[in-house]
């Protein structure tokens, strides 16, 4: 088996394994509370959304009730049924560059390209992930707004979460780490690890040139902890997987470093095999919905450039 077929077939078999928590396609879900007809609960729902865009989804099939395709305005709705709203060819336009893997009134969830700012600097300000999604949120609801709640570092890729609106950003900002269940990586990383797995335990300090390291002395830093696992050894870079339990800047990347095994690409910590991008892909996260307190999983696939 090659490297790009197992690593294929490791993120297939983790979508399929976790199919009843991941959730890539509808953009909106609910659950009907009691018996009406499916236009006016639509309406009702979607109080952001114009009755003629809410009719659009039913024209063009974008409406399904326990997952069977209805476009019935006055189709009889009865308690415990499930709604999703699909994205249209024209909300899938409108998403741009902007790769969605879920979405419902509280939460956008995108997959982030490697290279891109989670949000704006003083050097760069329109080419950010926050700016692409503020754009997707004002196209396709009314007063749309988006909330940053984390961030991945600029070459990071992989699975980001916003808030579109201030209540929802407010309870995942004051309990995310109760929230959020695992937090998954995959990173490439120079030589072949002794340890099949194994865990990085430290206490990080950033320094006055913006470097982050480990320190001796706890109280001078933030306690950091990373979980690695041996997933494919090849001739001089091993893949590895990564669950953190803390998230500190740059952690994952000065853990593997200080261990010796730097990830490919990471010049600021020590790599020295030359590579497109740093080789690091946030490809799981898992938290507790804050409202629905539904046990949600997202996987963004692995980039072509890191298979």
């Amino acid at each position: 088996m090659t490297d790009r077929t197992y690593l294929s077939f490791l993120l297939v078999y983790d979508i399929i394994k976790q199919e009843k928590m991941v959730h890539m396609k509808a953009i909106l879900e609910y659950e009907v509370k009691e018996r009406e007809t499916l236009l006016p609960f639509l309406e009702h729902n979607l109080k952001d959304i114009s009755k003629k865009k809410i009719k659009s989804y039913l024209t063009h099939g974008c409406v399904y009730v326990d997952r069977k395709k209805v476009t019935q305005y006055n189709y009889s709705l009865v308690p415990g049924q499930k709604i999703e709203i699909h994205r249209s060819q024209r909300s899938s336009e409108n998403a741009g560059e902007l790769d969605i893997l879920y979405e419902d009134r509280d939460l956008l969830v995108v997959n982030k390209k490697s290279g891109l700012l989670t949000i704006s600097t003083e050097k760069e300000k329109e080419r950010t992930l926050y700016h692409m999604a503020s754009n997707y949120v004002k196209k396709n609801y009314k007063k749309g707004r988006i909330f940053i709640v984390h961030r991945l570092d600029r070459d990071t890729s992989g699975v980001v979460v916003f808030a579109k609106n201030e209540h929802m950003k407010e309870m995942l900002q004051k309990k995310w780490n109760e929230l959020v269940l695992h937090r998954g990586y995959i990173a490439i990383v120079e030589g072949n690890l002794p340890k099949r797995d194994g865990m990085i335990h430290t206490w990080l300090k950033e320094d006055g040139n913006y470097r982050v390291h480990s320190v001796k002395n706890k109280k001078e830093g933030k306690e950091a902890i990373t979980l690695y696992r041996v997933i494919k050894e090849r001739k001089d870079t091993t893949i590895v997987e990564i669950e953190l339990k803390t998230g500190r800047k740059n952690q994952i990347r000065v853990h593997l470093s200080e261990l010796g095994y730097p990830v490919v690409g990471d010049k600021k910590y020590g790599a020295r095999k030359r590579s497109s991008r740093l080789e690091l892909h946030a490809h799981r996260l898992k938290l507790s919905h804050p409202v629905t307190h539904r046990e949600m999983e997202w996987i963004a696939p692995l980039p072509e450039e890191m298979k």
